[in-house]
C-alpha cells in the first residue's frame, strides 16, 4: 500500500506558545536537535470530505519542553473508489489543509481566538523540487502574424523570439514553515462559523534539492520558494 506522509497541525487547548510539526518523511527536519524520541500515539481517522476517510498515525516527541508532532497517512482513502476522494489524489496541498482542519477539530478548541495572542506554529515538510528549463529561438516570419481580433501583431519579414518553458523534476527538499494561527467566530444565517486565520507565514529551505538535472545545480531548483 502506498504511503503518503502529510503534515497535520495540532494545538493543545492550553498551549499557546511555539508548536513544531513534522511530516512527509521521517528524516525531514531530523537535523533539528531534540532531547526526546518519537512516541507513537496510535491511528486516528479523519473525514476530509463527505464519505472520504483518511487514517493517520500520530507520533509526538518533546524537545526540552518543546512539543513536536508528525503524521503518517497509512490508509489514504476509505472506502475506495469514492468520488469525493478522487480529486484529493491529485491535490496534496488541499489534502493537507483538510487534514489540518480535521485534526484541530478532533483535538478540540486548541486554537486561541483572534482577540487573544495567536499560537505560533513551526512545522517541517518535504516538498517536490522542480527546475524551470527555458528555451528560446528566433525566426523570421514568412507571413503576417494576424490575430482573431482583426489586428496584426507582426508583419512578414519581422524577426520574432519564441520561448518555451518546461518544469523538470529536481528531487525533494525539506522546508521549515512558520506562521501564527488564531480562530475567528461569526454567524451566517443563524449558523455559527469558525475561520482559521493564518498570518506571518514563512517557508524556508533547510536542505538542498536532492536531484538537480544534469547541467544544473541545487541552487537553481525551486522547492520551498
Amino acid at each position: 500500500m502506498k504511503k503518503i506522509l502529510v503534515l497535520v497541525v495540532l494545538i493543545y487547548a492550553t498551549l499557546f506558545s511555539v508548536i513544531e510539526v513534522q511530516s512527509q518523511v521521517t528524516s525531514c527536519g531530523n537535523t533539528e536537535p531534540c532531547s526526546g524520541p518519537w512516541v507513537p500515539l496510535g491511528p486516528t481517522k479523519y473525514e476530509v470530505a463527505p464519505g472520504c476517510w483518511v487514517t493517520v498515525n500520530l507520533e509526538v516527541r518533546n524537545c526540552t519542553g518543546q512539543d513536536e508532532f508528525r503524521y503518517e497517512i497509512v490508509t489514504p482513502f476509505e472506502p475506495l473508489p469514492n468520488n469525493n476522494c478522487s480529486y484529493l489524489n491529485y491535490n496534496t496541498t488541499e489534502l493537507k489543509r483538510l487534514i489540518d482542519l480535521q485534526a484541530v477539530t478532533f483535538i478540540g478548541s486548541g486554537i486561541p481566538p483572534c482577540t487573544e495572542s495567536p499560537a505560533r506554529v513551526v512545522k517541517y515538510d518535504e516538498v517536490a523540487c522542480t527546475f524551470e528549463k527555458v528555451c528560446t529561438a528566433q525566426a523570421e516570419l514568412l507571413t503576417d502574424l494576424d490575430c482573431n481580433d482583426g489586428t496584426t501583431e507582426s508583419t512578414a519579414g519581422t524577426t520574432v523570439t519564441y520561448t518555451t518553458r518546461t518544469h523538470l523534476p529536481c528531487g525533494t527538499q525539506c522546508c521549515k514553515i512558520e506562521y501564527d494561527i488564531c480562530s475567528k467566530s461569526y454567524t451566517v444565517g443563524g449558523t455559527a462559523q469558525i475561520d482559521r486565520i493564518i498570518t506571518n507565514f514563512s517557508k524556508i529551505p533547510i536542505t538542498d534539492c536532492t536531484a538537480p538535472p544534469p547541467g544544473t545545480t541545487a541552487a537553481e531548483c525551486d522547492g520551498c520558494n
